[in-house]
């Protein structure tokens, strides 16, 4: 091995420990010493882990059969861990699985937008604008499953594209539909390159994935009735009087902002939907440059945009958005690299650099003012310290199966263990859904 090739790989040896390092000190200081800061919907999970871990088989409500969780795996994960150390810490125990995945979530990162841009400096600030993102602190602190799905998602991409390693990719795109069932929409991608590159070894990993998923789904079929999650069916009956047009507004939102809002000023979303579009338009022709393996990472948003539009689906949840985060960013540097590639080499001496430093901090700054201007429902948790608090003072009123009706399921259902939980949106009660208004005219019709 040359002297040259020698000090290549030291290099990129350094830069593996100096973006772990960083990682780590980061998600010490922006998350772990702030704290659990819980979503609603994580307590949902956390209480089937409970239940679960009692021997009450996988239910939110004792002997009542329904898959309320979109992520039976993470389910399983933490009902597993609280065998050993008790089930009152499962929102702990998520939390550290969250710090711990983000962690992971940053180096892949950067690895993977290392080996894509080809550019050392772009993967870094790439890796930085991902870590010290306000919308991902705030919703990684939150409990749920993302963080974890995101760094399934990181490691199949990590293993397929820089490894070449199909099998391993497979197993991993599998656990990826068992953390959450919108997985299938970024195995895709990955599914259909392979095929065209691997094509028998893609076959034989596609019996990987099915071998994994039937046992579950066959079980699912015969202990839920459904092998799909019950809340998909629930929410698509509760909102069912979203249309594209609002599922598109939000979707927007988020590729103009880097955050979910609500903004009603149009004046808010334009300027950073514009340079979006700008920078998605370059970031084809980057593409068509000498890039086509990037599309293996990219399509996956684009995608998810594309059927969720078309579904019509509730994407005011901001934990949604998290996973596209990575896809989005690299089109984005990308796109950087190819408009200041195109530049004098005057320009191209001192410009890229300023221009993706500056780019990165505007990544970083704008979502995290307009939240602190804005924050919306999904950031402040007003509605479930408040639902805490209510909980906690009526707690020792609650017999054994008392019948609560709760306007949200999750930290209500968690501090209300002994209660049976009636959820009017339907997600773990069945029943609700004889009660939805199809007209769409209003959300409930009650009898």
């Amino acid at each position: 091995m040359s002297f040259h090739k020698i000090h290549i790989s030291y290099t990129r040896l350094n830069s593996n420990w100096l973006i772990l390092l960083i990682a780590v000190i980061g998600i010490g200081i922006f998350q772990a010493i702030p704290g659990p800061h819980i979503l609603d919907d994580a307590y949902i999970t956390f209480r089937y882990s409970r239940n679960i871990d009692a021997g009450l088989g996988f239910v939110y409500n004792l002997n009542e059969p329904v898959q309320g969780s979109t992520t039976p795996l993470y389910t399983l994960l933490l009902a597993l861990i609280a065998k050993f150390i008790g089930p009152k810490t499962i929102p702990t125990i998520s939390f550290s699985i969250g710090l711990i995945a983000d962690v992971l979530n940053v180096w892949f990162l950067f690895r993977i937008a290392r080996h894509l841009l080809q550019h050392d400096l772009a993967a870094y600030i790439l890796s930085m604008v991902f870590l010290f993102s306000s919308f991902r602190l705030n919703l990684a602190r939150g409990g749920m499953e993302t963080s974890l799905f995101i760094t399934l998602l990181l490691a199949m991409y990590f293993f397929y594209l820089l490894n070449r390693k199909v099998y391993s990719s497979a197993f991993l795109a599998a656990l990826l539909i068992l953390m959450r069932i919108d997985g299938v929409l970024a195995v895709i991608p990955v599914a259909v390159h392979a095929l065209f590159v691997y094509k028998e070894r893609a076959l034989k990993a596609s019996l990987i994935v099915i071998c994994i998923l039937i046992p579950w789904f066959s079980w699912a079929y015969w202990y839920f009735g459904n092998p799909l999650p019950h809340s998909i069916i629930a929410k698509m009956a509760a909102y069912q009087e979203l249309d594209a047009r609002s599922t598109l507004i939000f979707l927007l939102t988020f590729l103009g902002t880097g955050t979910v809002g609500p903004y009603r000023q149009v004046l808010v979303i334009l300027p950073g939907l514009v340079t979006a579009i700008f920078l998605i338009i370059f970031g084809l022709k980057w593409i068509r440059a000498g890039h086509q393996e990037s599309m293996v990472v990219i399509t996956y948003p684009f995608l998810y945009y594309l059927v969720m539009t078309i579904r019509g689906a509730p994407m005011f949840f901001c934990w949604y958005y998290l996973p596209l985060m990575p896809g989005f960013l690299i089109l984005f540097f990308g796109s950087l690299l190819y408009i200041t590639g195109n530049l004098s080499s005057y320009q191209r001496f001192w410009f890229p650099n300023s221009v993706l430093f500056f780019s990165g901090t505007i990544f970083i700054a704008i979502p995290a003012l307009l939240m602190h201007i804005q924050p919306g429902w999904g950031i402040s948790r007003d509605v479930e310290n408040l639902y805490k608090q209510t909980s906690v003072e009526i707690a020792n009123q609650v017999k054994d199966g008392s019948l609560i009706l709760a306007p949200d399921i999750g930290t209500i259902g968690w501090y209300l263990d002994k209660a049976h939980i009636l959820d009017p949106v339907g997600l773990v009660s069945p029943i609700s859904l004889l009660y939805l208004n199809r007209g769409g005219v209003s959300l409930f019709r009650w009898k």
